[in-house]
Order: structure tokens, then C-alpha cells, then sequence
């Protein structure tokens, strides 16, 4: 379950307006750009087995349909991208200034109808726009400001005021000039009570609103084989796909001996990122040593590779909600369900204890390789790391 605000929880329970940010590099696609009919669907998996098995690399999956009407998304790549869920958490009023506004911190940005055409804490800006700005937008250090006309915009940097080189792309103006106009936004990232609390607020005709998102995860949208349609259908895993490739394509940079903590740190930099993957607490098997690199690996994908880490450690790998590669196991979520709150709710109860012992059967010969000395003991089968490690 994600962490998310005491707000948060009880706008959901009083079905209050939820808004859907699926944001991309250089886009972002809201509820006036998904089908309703179809709807967000999302599919969280930790366990794809009938049993209850390690060594599980699933990808979570999200579709959804997506308008067109105006062809401007024909050409769009797409990739990467952090699908998100809202809620309507809070309501309050502020005095309406000029056409819009938007509050940055103790910066209040506020456009006016006639030059100057926008202003910060009153003061004028010192570039200004050739023409009235009706929708401003603050997200990422930059104030995206879009005007009277379907192509005019002008990004600001929040730091200092000055022009940003940052291209707007047509579907964006589009979009800003049909559902924006009169509104002033803020996305940024808060702490409150110990979490980060993700935030959009819409200042509008005298309202200020403010929507809390908990993010679903980050996916890879890939562009569509026939991107000229009315609606464009879209099915999209998460990062765990990434992972999907040779491992002697771009080998990570490992030194043998290495530990199984450092293949698993390698190979998450390689495919992910620096530094984006969490260490379990323990790492069962983590300081096990792998000599040279196993036979295996050449026929190998990354993501057979990490599943053979997870296998070794106990585990599952899963990519978290916040795009971090993970290494976890089932645990007690200390969460109590009321059956009356739920139609056709009916509990079960389970104990899935750690593994802390592994057997790993050679399947041609019989062999086997025993790794750690708890109590809970795990039959695997033909794992070329534990073949290797001591």
C-alpha cells in the first residue's frame, strides 16, 4: 500500500472528484484526454504462480484509451512515463486577480489582460509575452504560461524569472487552450507527517483546489503500430520490462569475484539508472561470493539473471511504485479489514514464512547445493549463481 495522507484516505471514502496525470517527458494526459467508457486499468502482481513461489520478476501492467481527435499525438513517441491517481482533498477561496494565478511558494504569479501580461509579487516580469496569458501551469522549476492563441506559449524559470528554452509541443497547446483557460496550477511534492505527499493545486474563478496523487508506477509506453486513429488504445508494462534484453548486450560492469549485492547494484545501474534499486534488510545471501561469471549468463536476459539474484536472496523482484527495482517477500501489512465494509468480502488466512535455507538441484545430475542455516528450507532448481558462489 502507498503511503498517502489521513485527507487522502477519507476524500476516497467520500467519493470525492479524482483525476487521473499520466505524465510524460514532454506531456501530460489528464481526464479530458482518456475515454471514460474504457477507464484506467491497472494490475498490481507480486505472485504470477498457483503456489506461492521466489525468484518472481512480474511487470505490472495499465491500459487505457487515449483521444485523438485532432491527430496531434500521430507522431508522438511516447516512452516512459508516471501514471498517477487523484483526489479532491481540499477547498478553500482566494480573491481573483487579473485572469489568472498561480502561487509558487511565497511567489504569487498573477496575468492580466492588458501589457504587462504578467507579473510576480506584483511586479512586472522582465520578458513578457506578445500577447495575454489565459492558463499557467508551475511543475519542475518552470511556469509554463499559454496565451490567447492555440500556438503561443512562454516557460519561465521559477528560479529567476528568466526565459526557458524548453519546446511545448503542439498537443499541449491544444490542450491548454481548450480545458486551461482561467486556470492557474501547481504539481509539486510536499512532506507531511513523515511522507512525500504529491500535489496538485488549481486556482480558478475565486476556488483554489487542491488534488493529493498517489502514483501507480512508472511504465513504458510504446508508440502505437496505427497512431492515426480517433482513439488510441494503449497497453503499457512497467520497468521490469527493461530488463527484457541480453545480458550481453551493454554487460553491466561487474569485476569477478564479485557478491551477489554488487551483481544485483550492477545490473540495476546498468538497466535502471544509478542508484535506482533498494537493498533488502537482511540481503539473505548477499555477501555470497560468485567466482566468474556463470555459463549461463551468455544465454542469458537480464531478467533471467535478476530472477536467479531473487531465487538467491529468498525473494521477488518488483519494481516499487516510485520506479525503484526491490528485492521483498510477503510481510504482515498490520492492515484490519471489516468484512461489513465490503460486498462479497470473505478473508482468508495464511502464514508465508521467510526463507532462510535454499537447496539448489542440479536437474541433470541430482546435486545438491545448500546455501544458508535457518529453519525454513526452499527447493530450487538449477540456479547458475548458487552454482557458483561460496
Amino acid at each position: 500500500m502507498y503511503p498517502a495522507s489521513s485527507a487522502f484516505h477519507e476524500a476516497v471514502a467520500n467519493r470525492k472528484p479524482q483525476k487521473a496525470l499520466l505524465i510524460f517527458q514532454d506531456c501530460v494526459f489528464t481526464n479530458d484526454d482518456i475515454s471514460v467508457q474504457n477507464g484506467i486499468n491497472f494490475r498490481d502482481y507480486f505472485n504470477l504462480e498457483e503456489d506461492i513461489s521466489i525468484g518472481q520478476t512480474p511487470s505490472n501492467e495499465i491500459d487505457f484509451t487515449l483521444f485523438n481527435d485532432d491527430r496531434l499525438l500521430n507522431d508522438y513517441a511516447f516512452g516512459d512515463f508516471l501514471a498517477t491517481i487523484g483526489v479532491l482533498t481540499r477547498e478553500d477561496n482566494y480573491s481573483q486577480r487579473g485572469i489568472c494565478t498561480v502561487m509558487v511558494g511565497n511567489d504569487t504569479y498573477v496575468t492580466q489582460s492588458r501589457n504587462p501580461y504578467i507579473s510576480k509579487n506584483g511586479l512586472p516580469l522582465g520578458t513578457q509575452p506578445s500577447e495575454q496569458i489565459r492558463s499557467m501551469l508551475a511543475y519542475d522549476g518552470k511556469l509554463y504560461c499559454f496565451g490567447a492563441h492555440e500556438t503561443t506559449c512562454i516557460v519561465y524559470n521559477l528560479s529567476d524569472g528568466s526565459v526557458s528554452n524548453t519546446a511545448v509541443n503542439a498537443f499541449m497547446k491544444r490542450k491548454a487552450f481548450l480545458y486551461w483557460q482561467g486556470k492557474g496550477m501547481h504539481y509539486h511534492d510536499v512532506t507531511e507527517n513523515g511522507i512525500t505527499v504529491h500535489k496538485l493545486e488549481i486556482w480558478h474563478t475565486g476556488t483554489k483546489q487542491t488534488y493529493e496523487f498517489v502514483p501507480l508506477g512508472w511504465f513504458t509506453a510504446d508508440r502505437p503500430k496505427a497512431p492515426d486513429k480517433i482513439q488510441i488504445d494503449m497497453t503499457c508494462n512497467d520497468f521490469m520490462l527493461k530488463f527484457d534484453e541480453d545480458w550481453s548486450m551493454n554487460k553491466p560492469a561487474v569485476s569477478y569475484p564479485v557478491s551477489v549485492q554488487n551483481l544485483y547494484i550492477a545490473l540495476c545501474n546498468n538497466v535502471l539508472g544509478n542508484d535506482r534499486y533498494k537493498l533488502p534488510s537482511p540481503f539473505i545471501n548477499g555477501d555470497a561470493m560468485i567466482g566468474k561469471e556463470p555459463d549461463d549468463f551468455s544465454t542469458a536476459t537480464k531478467r533471467d539473471v535478476l530472477k536467479w539474484i531473487a531465487e538467491t536472496s529468498g525473494t521477488n523482484a518488483v519494481v516499487d511504485r516510485d520506479g525503484y527495482m526491490k528485492l521483498a517477500w510477503l510481510q504482515s501489512t498490520e492492515q484490519t479489514y471489516d468484512a461489513n465494509g465490503y460486498e462479497d468480502f470473505e478473508p482468508c488466512w495464511y502464514e508465508t514464512k521467510t526463507v532462510t535455507k535454499l537447496f539448489n538441484r542440479n536437474s541433470q545430475n541430482g546435486t545438491d547445493i545448500t546455501k544458508g542455516t535457518g529453519d525454513e528450507g526452499y527447493l530450487i532448481l538449477d540456479n547458475p549463481i548458487l552454482r557458483g558462489v561460496s
